[in-house]
């Protein structure tokens, strides 16, 4: 589970944004609200949801993409570095200084019910400093620190011998787990196990759902959230097409390994067609199965859940941290709600697993299904910065109405449509000054 994640210099944060998925002491109107949101873990309190606000181009979706950055770079690092690559860095640009500095993130993480503290900070050219550290009740133990050039192990017995070995723009960590590190293998395995969603436009994850679907590793899982979400639908099919047949280009000596494969996969879940089941009734009122085409026919929030279906339903039953980008969109703000309470709900998550999204969707704040420390707003400075900072930061009144105060924008983090049409009036101004 993540307990914490902080990054500075990404994209439009110049300055250190934190995003805790701490539970604080605050306390909801509605006590169930706090008994089913937080999963506790002896001292530990963590949050199982978490919702981001925010106006469009405030940085939300920065927050995200810093994670994934931050998931990319401790997956791929080797590779980077073996084939002469640049560090995928994206500093903040509106600034002088900003674009020549380093870009640091950093991951509170709990792992084999043991929590750690693993961050680097990275330019384009190479890894500058990189640490991990052992979380205790009341002290940290350094496992690793590398700082000006040099790796200095403390508790990592897995990685002695390997410092010198490590490429300047990939990280300790990562080398350490291709090389069979058991604990640098478990982290990497953490953060591979964090699944990040873009929840608008075509969702890639439909093809790992129709994977799942078509192996019968979710079906039945699959079938019964989908029902469950009342979209009238009693049952899925999925037809495979044969493509022993189809003939491939030529990708030449130099594609790489397992590209031909990867490519047939690819054309395969394309031309697969999934159909659900609706029934309809003839004329003495007997009831029938009439089949559509998924893609052809439902609803583009219809797709959007089968395509998220897999992901949820793997998280829940792994326990791991699902995020998406864009949760409400295309998706009635009941559907919504529903995933939610999927992983608030203890029931339905008992590993536990963790959500974390983006949304404009104010409801979920009226419905008082979540937490103050559950709620996040990114808000835009005018040099352009970005902020992220929590509802529970906020002096307000747990009976507020915490829909309209957003939307009056009290909690900053909304746009600001008064200048637009104060723009639109003065062009209407001149235009009528004119004649």
């Amino acid at each position: 589970m993540l307990l914490n994640f902080s990054f500075e210099n990404h994209r439009s944060f110049l300055e250190e944004a934190n995003l805790s998925m701490v539970a604080t002491k605050l306390k909801s109107p509605d006590r169930r609200v706090d008994v089913e949101n937080v999963w506790t873990n002896g001292e530990v309190r963590l949050l199982k949801t978490a919702a981001i606000y925010g106006a469009n181009g405030s940085g939300k979706s920065n927050v995200i993409h810093a994670l994934k950055r931050m998931r990319l770079i401790v997956l791929r690092s080797s590779q980077i570095a073996s084939d002469d690559e640049i560090l995928p860095s994206a500093p903040f640009l509106l600034d002088y200084a900003s674009p020549e500095q380093t870009t640091s993130f950093e991951v509170i993480f709990l792992l084999n019910s043991k929590i750690y503290r693993y961050g680097f900070e990275f330019d384009v050219n190479a890894i500058v400093s990189e640490w991990l550290y052992k979380v205790g009740k009341s002290t940290e133990a350094n496992l690793f620190l590398r700082a000006n050039g040099q790796i200095k192990l403390n508790a990592f017995a897995e990685g002695a011998g390997l410092e010198g070995r490590t490429e300047d723009r990939a990280l300790f960590l990562t080398t350490v787990a291709q090389l069979k590190g058991e604990l640098a293998k478990e982290i990497q395995n953490w953060f591979r196990n964090i699944r990040i969603i873009s929840g608008y436009g075509e969702i890639p994850e439909r093809n790992y759902t129709i994977t799942c679907f078509e192996s019968g590793k979710l079906r039945q899982e699959i079938q019964d959230l989908i029902g469950q979400l009342d979209f009238n639908i009693s049952a899925i099919r999925c037809n495979v097409p044969d493509i022993s047949d189809v003939s491939l280009p030529d990708f030449g000596d130099k594609a790489p390994s397992g590209f031909k494969e990867a490519f047939l996969e690819s054309l395969r879940h394309e031309r697969t067609e999934i159909e659900t089941a609706h029934t309809i009734y003839d004329a003495e009122r007997n009831p029938h199965i009439y089949w559509l085409d998924l893609k052809k026919h439902e609803s583009d929030g219809t797709q959007k859940i089968f395509a998220l279906a897999a992901p949820i339903l793997e998280a829940l039953q792994t326990g791991r941290v699902l995020i998406v980008d864009e949760i409400d969109a295309r998706l009635h703000p009941l559907l919504t709600q529903a995933i939610i309470r999927l992983f608030n709900n203890p029931l339905t998550n008992n590993k536990p697993a963790q959500l974390i999204f983006t949304t404009h969707d104010t409801k979920l704040l009226e419905s008082k299904s979540l937490r103050r420390d559950q709620v996040w707003f990114t808000d835009k400075k005018a040099n352009g910065q970005s902020k992220l900072y929590s509802l529970a930061e906020i002096r307000v009144r747990n009976d507020s109405s915490f829909e309209s105060d957003y939307l009056a924008g009290k909690y900053g983090g909304v746009p600001f449509i008064a200048d637009v049409l104060q723009a639109f009036e003065a062009i209407d101004d001149a235009v009528v000054g004119e004649e």
